[in-house]
């Protein structure tokens, strides 16, 4: 069959799915019954507009609502309320039904967060939670709630989701009646705030996988750029200062069993990513930034499994839809039917990382990429262009005529310039309330002395400071060069103590660290030791007391 006749085959499937989640066929057998007759005709916008458009916030919340009044398996909650007034509901799936995340986090299910509409512009995970939560509305996955405890954010970013417009995104195929904007209501990138915190999205977001305790966070997106021959391409946690075994765990066991997964539901899917070269594709396949302002990157520094989804922009919009969906289902399938393993796997990284300063265990501040796969035969797609009636502009819509090209696929990233964590910690003499306020939210343990103490450890004495000519999404960067040099002397009450000892070192190695390039030094959210005007505010402390 050729792709594009599989193109439609699914839009045929979709819709049939569709009709049968509002309600046109027959319910199931269990006590579900009920919530299949109070949902009965509830379409999502896409369904309702024969996928030419996209919900907005309203419309989430008003399908959301009905879906929560039909099932006691859902229960709702808010995640953040954004700068221009709008809220982020979350709804939490488990059966028995539970009340809250917290009591999600100690019912003994593995829980699991899925999120959606990071930005405003790419709309199918939004669509495709919904059409879940319907399901599970419905009485449907009945297998999945036997072991997990699901928390789904269908529109992370409601302001930017509401900035509907057609030419916002114009060369994706459809909606063609338009989609929202990147940025959220302050201008920000939320898949860039993940250090900083700056925005309320991204620390609600936090704050909920903190206090459900998520085992695997899920990132649903489409892509922009690269001509490829896959339906949707996903990503693991890829910054090298990850626990080992979790990278290992998501390279060699979860991507591997999610593309036979999908191809199975008729998918093709692969390593997000981008050509080198888009005329000389046999050049190589590269994925994107390591660094952890991006969600599946921090995530993963938590020791949390993390997933990236992004359907690919130039499939019909039904299509993206159905991908998603299935995307998700899958992975919840993977993790339900190795629960013990992966509850096994994070308690193994929690207590590694207790270990990394006594052990002196070097973890890298950096990546590069690196080949993870040598001559991989990588899908190269072909897309033809047509003008949108209304705005002019190109839209760009995939042909269905894919080849193999045998290319290096760089998938992965080694580690460069090691750093150890102090032996005691990190000491922070003249953090503010907000600094601390930062860190707390980020999950880090920290105390404030409540005497003046003795401490011996290293100071970081800057050589030069190198800001970024512009501010980028809202803060100057900037890059600390330096020497560390031998430090002694008092500790005043109040002063900021992170212990290196806690499960999660990891990110707080490259939160403090003032060499890495995108922690708070980076962010330009510590300054300078008070009366040290040369060294910068964190002190590596190996051991406190007379000495």
């Amino acid at each position: 069959m050729s792709r594009a006749a599989t193109v439609v085959v699914r839009l045929a499937a979709a819709l049939a799915a569709a009709l049968a989640a509002a309600g046109f066929s027959p319910p199931p057998a269990d006590d579900g019954t009920d919530a299949v007759a109070a949902l009965a005709g509830l379409r999502t916008i896409p369904e309702q507009s024969d996928h030419a458009r996209t919900s907005t916030s309203a419309d989430v919340d008003a399908f959301v609502a009905r879906c929560v009044a039909a099932s006691p398996r859902l229960v709702r909650g808010s995640l953040a309320t954004t700068s221009q007034g709008r809220d982020v509901p979350w709804v939490l799936v488990a059966e028995p039904p539970l009340p809250s995340l917290a009591a999600a986090a100690g019912s003994g299910r593995l829980t699991v967060l899925v999120f959606a509409n990071i930005h405003g512009g790419e709309v199918e995970g939004k669509e495709a939670t919904q059409a879940l939560l319907r399901e599970f509305a419905q009485g449907g996955h009945a297998e999945l709630l036997e072991r997990l405890a699901i928390v789904f954010v269908p529109n992370l970013n409601a302001d930017g989701n509401d900035a509907i417009d057609r030419k916002n995104r114009p060369d994706q195929n459809g909606p063609v009646e338009g989609v929202g904007q990147r940025a959220n209501g302050q201008g920000l990138d939320l898949n860039r705030d993940c250090m900083k915190l700056a925005s309320p999205e991204i620390g609600g977001l936090v704050a909920a996988v903190n206090e459900v305790d998520a085992a695997l966070v899920m990132d649903l997106h489409t892509t922009d750029g690269s001509f490829h021959g896959y339906e949707l391409t996903y990503a693991a946690p890829l910054h090298p200062a990850t626990e080992p075994a979790l990278l290992a765990f998501g390279r060699d066991q979860f991507l591997p069993a999610l593309r036979t997964a999908m191809a199975e539901r008729g998918y093709a899917t692969y390593d997000y990513g981008d050509f080198a070269d888009a005329n000389a594709p046999e050049k190589g396949w590269f994925t994107f930034d390591c660094r952890p302002r991006f969600c599946t990157n921090y995530f993963g520094l938590q020791n949390r499994l993390t997933l990236l989804s992004e359907a690919y922009s130039h499939e019909p919009f039904a299509v993206r839809i159905a991908a998603t969906r299935e995307f998700v289902l899958a992975a919840l399938h993977f993790v339900a039917e190795r629960a013990a393993a992966l509850r096994a796997l994070r308690t193994a990284a929690d207590a590694a990382a207790l270990r990394l300063a006594a052990d002196a265990t070097p973890v890298p501040l950096r990546g590069a990429h690196e080949v993870t796969r040598a001559a991989d035969p990588v899908l190269v797609g072909a897309c033809r262009s047509e003008k949108d009636a209304v705005t002019g502009l190109d839209r760009v819509i995939d042909i269905g005529d894919a080849r193999a090209v045998a290319m290096d696929a760089h998938v992965s990233f080694a580690g460069r310039e090691p750093a150890l964590l102090p032996p005691l910690g990190y000491a922070l003499p003249g953090a503010s309330a907000e600094v601390e306020a930062l860190l707390r939210s980020h999950g880090l343990e920290c105390e404030r002395l409540a005497a003046p103490t003795r401490g011996h450890g290293e100071r970081f004495a800057i050589t030069q400071r190198k800001e970024s000519p512009r501010p980028f999404q809202g803060r100057t960067q900037v890059e600390l060069l330096g020497t560390r040099a031998p430090w002694s002397g008092e500790l005043p009450a109040g002063t900021l103590f992170v212990p290196s000892a806690q499960r999660l070192a990891r990110l707080a190695l490259l939160l403090l660290d003032p060499r890495g390039d995108d922690g708070l030094a980076a962010w330009d959210l510590l300054g300078t030791l008070p009366g040290e005007g040369g060294s910068f505010a964190v002190l590596a402390i190996a051991a406190r007391g007379e000495r």
